[in-house]
C-alpha cells in the first residue's frame, strides 16, 4: 500500500522525477560497466537520494525511514528487536 496519495502534485511530481530517472538508468544499462558507467550510477544514486530528501522534506514517513537508517534496514534482514513485534 502506497503512504503517498497519487492525487497530491508533490507526489506526482516524485513520481515524474523517478521515472524520468528510470529512462536515464535503462538507456545506459547496457553499458553501464563501460562508457556509460558515469550516467547510470548518477541516475540511480540521484534516485535514491532524491527519494530519501522527498521524504524527509514533506514529513511523510520520517519516522520510519529514520529507523530504518539507524538501524541499517534490520528489520529487512531479521535482526531481533527490529521487527513490528519486536521479537
Amino acid at each position: 500500500m502506497s503512504r503517498r496519495d497519487p492525487e497530491c502534485t508533490s507526489a506526482r511530481f516524485l513520481l515524474f522525477a523517478l521515472m524520468a530517472g528510470g529512462l536515464f538508468l535503462s538507456m545506459s544499462l547496457p553499458e553501464a560497466f563501460g562508457e556509460r558507467g558515469p550516467v547510470f550510477a548518477t541516475a540511480f544514486v540521484g534516485m535514491l537520494i532524491g527519494r530519501t530528501l522527498f521524504t524527509l522534506a514533506t514529513g511523510e514517513g520520517s519516522a520510519v525511514l529514520f529507523s530504518q537508517i539507524a538501524l541499517g534496514r534490520g528489520a529487512d534482514v531479521g535482526v531481533p528487536g527490529s521487527g513490528p513485534s519486536g521479537i
